[in-house]
């Protein structure tokens, strides 16, 4: 369950961030946790700590809570950490994007474009996205290079969870974009619970 006042201060962090479609960030966060091994803390402190910066790289809101997600299944009690990695990463693949349209790796295992058909840097999520299913036929060898070359030394971790886990990131982001008004359901079940309870006293 997702406890509104205790969102209000992130809520109005992420809203200030300008994140597309910010009023439903409630509504995915809940859903998400409701459905992933993830809780609501977990993506209220990650969406604190990194909601601008992703948002700077092309990142809807339901994208980010995906790579959170799909990150703090794999390092839980760590959501803290998933969201620096990814602002990192984010920065990384952005600078690389500023040298190359794309992204060549693994003697030519793995090809991503990194720029759209308009020149216009693709999200984090829509490139990892398209790396998943290349990822998935590399040997560990060639995953550790990919991650250092792109999370550094200090986020491969972080990369490395989420793209082994990216099934999930890509359910969550679903789930994300299909919560409207996922809170008030739940809000609506929990009040009639209490007023069932009442009756039941009367």
């Amino acid at each position: 369950t997702t406890d509104v006042e205790g969102i209000d201060t992130w809520h109005k962090v992420i809203l200030s961030s300008n994140f597309r479609s910010g009023g439903g960030v409630i509504d995915a966060v809940n859903e998400v946790a409701n459905n992933f091994g993830v809780g609501t803390n977990d993506l209220q402190m990650a969406l604190t700590k990194t909601s601008a910066a992703m948002k700077g790289y092309g990142n809807t809101y339901s994208e980010t809570i995906g790579l959170i997600t799909a990150g703090t299944e794999v390092m839980p009690n760590q959501a803290s950490k998933v969201a620096r990695g990814w602002r990192t990463i984010g920065a990384n693949i952005l600078k690389l994007a500023q040298d190359t349209d794309t992204l060549e790796a693994a003697n030519g295992k793995v090809s991503v474009a990194l720029k759209d058909s308009n020149g216009e840097l693709r999200s984090t999520f829509q490139i990892l996205q398209d790396l998943y299913p290349q990822w998935k036929t590399l040997n560990s060898e060639e995953r550790s290079a990919l991650a250092l070359s792109l999370a550094g030394k200090t986020q491969t971790e972080v990369f490395q969870a989420t793209m082994d886990n990216f099934t999930h990131a890509i359910e969550a982001n679903e789930t994300a974009m299909d919560s409207q008004g996922s809170a008030a359901r739940e809000n609506a079940k929990y009040l009639d619970s209490i007023q069932g309870r009442i009756k039941a006293f009367q």
